[in-house]
């Protein structure tokens, strides 16, 4: 099951059931070959150029539209997304801070996404929360983002 709120203020929240161990989740939220196979809503794909989850780790990746859409990308470039890893407690919570490149004012800020993995009796609960949206992106696109991206996550790990 899939829940989101969108709400005013830039915050958006995401929740899912996972018939996964929390240990099994997190390792899909913290590796980079698994990252690539559930973080890109569809129809975007994804180019990682760092990932290192750890405490002050670096987050580097650019997600792209396809050419018949590029026109819903942030920038010409993508969305390139820029940030660290905040906190790490395998395996059950991860903060990361995210900017995004670009020169429109919108897009200005440091958005965080706290997810946590609370164990249950079918397996994992995920909720993540996003804080700080910019106002160039609409939370109720992001949590729609997200919605997708979490079920892949959740394909990946039950498969």
């Amino acid at each position: 099951m899939i829940t989101g709120t969108g709400g005013a203020g830039g915050h958006s929240e995401n929740e899912i059931s996972i018939a996964a161990s929390p240990q099994k989740v997190f390792e899909a939220l913290t590796t980079p070959d698994l990252a690539l196979r559930w973080l890109p809503p569809p129809p975007m794909t994804c180019e990682m150029h760092a990932f290192d989850a750890r405490p002050g780790g670096a987050i580097h990746y650019v997600l792209t539209m396809p050419p018949e859409r590029a026109d819903e990308a942030k920038t010409p470039a993508g969305d390139v997304c820029r940030g660290r890893f905040v906190e790490v407690e395998p395996p059950s919570r991860l903060v990361e801070v995210f900017t995004f490149d670009g020169d429109d004012p919108g897009l200005r800020g440091e958005m965080e996404v706290e997810i946590t993995l609370e164990e249950t009796t079918f397996g994992t609960r995920l909720r993540a929360v996003c804080r700080n949206i910019p106002p160039a992106i609409d939370p109720v696109a992001n949590r729609h983002g997200w919605d997708h991206s979490l079920h892949q996550l959740r394909e990946l790990v039950e498969g």
